[in-house]
C-alpha cells in the first residue's frame, strides 16, 4: 500500500509543460462541469447549462505520448471539434513507457511509474481542458484470466488518479476479456465515475459494428457515443459519421486518427460541415423522415416545427415530396462537403416536390428552413 500511495503523490504533483496550456483555474478540477443535459439526457450540456454535441477525429491509443498531440488539437478545435479519444495501454509501444522496467528481468516495475511518461499525460489533460476539449479516457480493466491483471489495474488507477482533477474528462472501459458482460462493465465505468467525480455514457462497441439505431442498456437513458465510427471505405466511414450525427449520438469519433492526409482533411472537413449546419437545426431534435423520399440515395430528418434535413453520401439524385401544409417563406441552405454553404430564399407559391442532386462524390447537407 505504502509504494502505491507514494506513486500517486508523485504523479498528482508532476506539472504540465505543454506549449499554450490555459491556467485558468475554473476549467480544473473535479469533472463535474459536464452533465447530462436537464432538457434532455441523451446530450450532455456544459457547466452553463447549453447543449453540446461532442466531435472529435483523433482517436489514439496513449494519444498523450504523441509527438504532434498539439498539432492535432490545435487542428481539430479550428475545425469544430470538442472531443478526442484515448486508449491508456501499457504495451502500445510508446516512448516513454508508463514505468521503468526491471533491468534484470525486463518487466515493468509498477513501484516506479515514468515520470515523463505521466507528466506527459497530466500536460496533455491541462491543455485540452484549455481549449475547452473533451478528453474520452478508455481504461484497460483486466480480471483474474488476464496474464497482465495487476499491470493493467495499476495504470487504469493511475491514469484515473491523475484525471479525476480535471473537468473536460469522460470515462470508457476496454474489455480485455471477451467473455465479461456489457452489464458488469457498465456497473464498473459508474463505480469509477463515483470516484472521479465523473460522468458516465453508453458507448458503441466493437469497432467495427455497424451503424445502428440508439443503443440501451437496461433502463440506461443518459448520453450515448459512438467513439470509433468505422466504415468499409473511406467514404463510408464519413457517410456513417454524418448519419450517426443526425441519428442522435451524443459524442462522435472517427475509429482512428492514423489515416492519410486526404482522409484526415475529409474527417476534419465533415465536423465543419456539421458544424454549419447546426447554425440553422439542432441535430438533437431532429427525427427520420423516410416518407418524404422517393428513391434511396439520401436519407431525411426533420423537426416538430416542419423543417427539414437531407443528407447525400455521395454523388446522385433524389426525388422529395413534402407534406402539404400552409405555404411560408422557406430558406433553402445546401452544404457542402468542405462546410461551404450557400443559402436562397423560397417564396410562396411553390411546389410540395422537387429533385436534389449533386456531383461531388463526398456528398453534402441540405436543409429546408421554414421562416414566418
Amino acid at each position: 500500500m505504502i509504494p502505491r500511495l507514494l506513486c500517486s503523490l508523485l504523479l498528482l504533483s508532476l506539472c504540465a509543460c505543454f506549449p499554450e496550456a490555459n491556467e485558468d483555474p475554473d476549467r480544473i478540477g473535479p469533472s463535474n462541469s459536464l452533465q447530462a443535459w436537464a432538457e434532455n439526457k441523451r446530450f450532455w450540456a456544459d457547466k452553463e447549462g447549453n447543449p453540446l454535441l461532442l466531435l472529435g477525429t483523433i482517436n489514439q491509443k496513449n494519444l498523450s505520448q504523441s509527438v504532434d498531440v498539439i498539432q492535432q488539437l490545435k487542428e481539430l478545435q479550428k475545425a469544430g471539434g470538442n472531443y478526442v479519444c484515448s486508449q491508456i495501454d501499457p504495451f502500445e509501444g510508446t516512448r516513454p513507457e508508463p514505468f521503468a522496467r526491471n533491468p534484470l528481468t525486463g518487466q515493468f516495475d509498477l513501484n516506479a511509474p515514468d515520470s515523463l511518461y505521466w507528466s506527459n499525460f497530466h500536460a496533455f489533460l491541462r491543455h485540452a481542458a484549455s481549449l475547452d476539449m473533451v478528453v474520452q479516457l478508455e481504461l484497460p480493466m483486466a480480471d483474474s484470466t488476464q496474464t497482465h491483471e495487476l499491470l493493467y489495474n495499476v495504470m487504469a488507477e493511475q491514469a484515473l488518479s491523475i484525471s479525476q482533477h480535471y473537468r473536460n474528462v469522460l470515462y470508457s472501459i476496454r474489455q480485455l476479456n471477451d467473455q465479461a458482460s456489457a452489464p458488469s462493465s457498465l456497473s464498473k465505468l459508474r463505480q469509477l465515475a463515483v470516484r472521479a467525480n465523473g460522468q458516465t455514457f453508453t458507448d458503441k462497441y466493437p469497432f467495427r459494428q455497424a451503424l445502428p439505431s440508439l443503443p440501451t442498456a437496461g433502463t440506461y437513458t443518459g448520453p450515448v457515443h459512438f467513439s470509433a465510427v468505422d466504415g468499409n471505405d473511406p467514404y463510408d466511414v464519413i457517410k456513417n459519421f454524418n448519419l450517426a450525427a443526425a441519428n442522435g449520438y451524443a459524442g462522435l469519433c472517427y475509429a482512428s486518427s492514423r489515416s492519410t492526409f486526404e482522409m484526415r482533411g475529409a474527417r476534419l472537413a465533415s465536423i465543419r460541415a456539421i458544424r454549419t449546419v447546426e447554425r440553422y437545426l439542432r441535430f438533437r431534435d431532429l427525427k427520420p423522415a423516410p416518407e418524404v423520399l422517393i428513391g434511396k440515395n439520401a436519407h431525411a430528418f426533420t423537426d416538430d416545427q416542419g423543417n427539414f434535413l437531407f443528407y447525400m453520401p455521395t454523388a446522385g439524385e433524389i426525388n422529395v415530396r413534402l407534406p402539404v401544409e400552409d405555404q411560408v417563406p422557406i430558406r433553402v441552405v445546401v452544404v457542402g462537403y468542405l462546410g461551404t454553404q450557400r443559402s436562397e430564399l423560397l417564396r410562396p407559391p411553390y411546389g410540395n416536390s422537387f429533385k436534389l442532386f449533386t456531383d461531388e462524390i463526398r456528398g453534402g447537407w441540405m436543409i429546408l428552413k421554414r421562416e414566418e
